[in-house]
């Protein structure tokens, strides 16, 4: 169009709106990649569109869902030893009842009719019971010098998400997300409690942590057979349905023929994406961690605090069932003799509708086989998200009439520094049975970041005693506007960096009422 470099508004730009009905076109060309070959190649795709084929489109009727939580919990906070030791114990009942709908099919097309679903029976109905209990021990002051004090403290606490946990990959109630949590540590005040140090360690346990993005399942592949193969072709190879699969496994994803009334290579076979169906997947990780807070006053107007903290996340049991699945159907199906012989039907996409039998089965296996190794992966390895340690330094002096000059009285200065630690940014790369997987001994590093900030604040009093805090704070005067790395490519090349924060002022105004 025109440039738009005088232009002063939108209305100036002369742009004009839309006129026509817009209406998606039904096919189109498109560079298609050839496996066979290894290139992309010219050919013609269909569009599924609301005009076209509105049956089609209309495949993804959403579930329905109903939950239930009842809920009693009790909690006990005892002293002993005049008041040198508290103990608290807690106790908690979590009732919970989940029902699904599932969405109307028609029976004769298969698909998804707009009616809203209607509730079954519910499939969850547990009634969970969780303790938890810490004890807290100050040492008496006639233990301790003078302007001193100690304590230490243990917890041992458990909980559990009790809403949405949908079913496994083979149509069962889904354990619910738990997590056990074990720490201790202790607490020491000194120089008549001028400086406060608090160190805690932790141990976190977390199960059946639900995992998300793509999730690599064969139903696609399974309904290519089903759509390729006449029944008597599939019965001479072995290929039952009912015996092949392991119970539900099929049902989780609403595996299906989208016309039940005619044979089943005339008909499409439906699946619902398992990412969009109550159906989840899991992961375990166990967190290892310190705590550290350190305050100190050297005077009335100057305060120093430090805190840092370390935590390291490790991963295991992902996706375990359906990385099991997956596998023993490839090994157990794909390559089985006869039945392997009903993945070799012509690529419609191929210019010339060849096929090399050997190439299509070896795709359809190691295509799963490779995205069941690329989600489990983190398997053994660290969350990458997770720096190991970090920490924070602030310092701050307020002034008043007794620490400097009359007209420094109600301002204060301050300074700060963050530090992160070194980041995992990527992995080399192992093979495992053909397949090349992170190799999480071999890992890549983005350097680790320092940032400065300062800041001068004034308070003063105004509407009847309330206090005003006006403040000018410099983020970033060191760290900041750099590029950081943050994914690594296998050969260990930065692959994407991310823009810094930048340096920023900012202004303030505090009013307490």
């Amino acid at each position: 169009g025109s440039s738009l470099v005088n232009a002063s508004s939108l209305d100036s730009s002369d742009i004009q709106g839309v006129t026509a009905v817009q209406v998606p076109v039904s096919t189109d060309n498109a560079l298609l990649w050839n496996p066979y070959n290894s290139q992309f190649e010219e050919g013609s795709i269909e569009w599924q569109t609301y005009r076209n084929n509105p049956l089609q489109v209309w495949t993804w009727g959403n579930p329905r869902s109903a939950e239930t939580i009842e809920s009693n919990s009790a909690i006990l906070q005892s002293h002993f030893l005049g008041g040198n030791v508290v103990t608290t114990a807690s106790w908690r009942s979590d009732s919970v009842t989940q029902a699904l709908g599932s969405p109307e099919l028609d029976p004769a097309t298969g698909k998804t009719l707009p009616a809203i679903p209607v509730l079954e029976d519910p499939f969850i109905d547990v009634t969970e019971d969780q303790t938890s209990y810490g004890v807290v021990a100050h040492a008496p002051d006639n233990w301790m010098p003078e302007g001193t004090s100690l304590s230490v403290h243990y917890v041992d606490s458990s909980n559990f998400a009790a809403g949405a946990a949908g079913v496994t990959v083979f149509n069962e109630p889904a354990p619910f997300q738990t997590g056990v949590t074990e720490e201790y540590g202790f607490s020491i005040s000194a120089l008549d409690h001028k400086l406060h140090l608090r160190v805690n360690k932790f141990d976190t346990a977390q199960k059946n942590s639900k995992i998300t993005g793509t999730i690599p399942q064969p139903y696609g592949i399974i309904g290519s057979v089903m759509e390729n193969n006449s029944p008597a072709e599939l019965a001479a190879a072995g290929w039952n349905l009912d015996t092949l699969f392991k119970p539900g496994f099929l049902e989780a994803a609403r595996f299906r023929p989208a016309d039940p009334g005619v044979p089943n290579n005339e008909t499409e076979w439906l699946n619902d994406n398992i990412a969009g169906t109550p159906t989840n997947i899991y992961q375990d990780t166990i967190t290892e961690g310190t705590e550290i807070e350190l305050s100190y006053a050297p005077t009335k107007n100057w305060r120093w605090h430090f805190n840092a903290a370390s935590a390291e996340v490790q991963v295991s049991n992902v996706m375990t069932e359906l990385a099991a699945e997956n596998r023993r159907i490839v090994a157990e199906i794909f390559n089985d003799p006869q039945m392997g012989q009903l993945f070799t039907t012509p690529d419609p996409f191929l210019p010339d509708g060849s096929v090399n039998p050997d190439a299509i089965l070896s795709d359809r296996g190691s295509g799963l086989l490779s995205a069941v190794a690329q989600k489990t992966s983190p398997e053994g390895g660290t969350l990458q998200e997770v720096r190991k340690w970090r920490w924070n330094l602030l310092t701050n002096y307020s002034f008043d009439g007794s620490s400097g000059p009359d007209w420094l009285s109600g301002f204060g200065v301050g300074t700060g520094v963050r530090w992160q630690d070194k980041a995992i940014i990527g992995t080399a790369l192992k093979d495992v049975d053909g397949v090349a997987i992170p190799d999480h001994s071999s890992e890549y590093f983005a350097p680790a970041e320092t940032n400065v900030d300062a800041w001068i604040t004034y308070d003063t009093e105004v509407f009847d005693g309330h206090n005003l805090r006006l403040q000018a704070r410099l983020r970033n005067i060191v760290g900041g506007d750099e590029l950081v790395p943050v994914r690594a490519n296998p050969d260990g090349r930065v692959a994407l960096y991310r823009i810094g924060a930048p340096t920023q002022l900012e202004l303030s105004a505090r009013l307490q009422f």
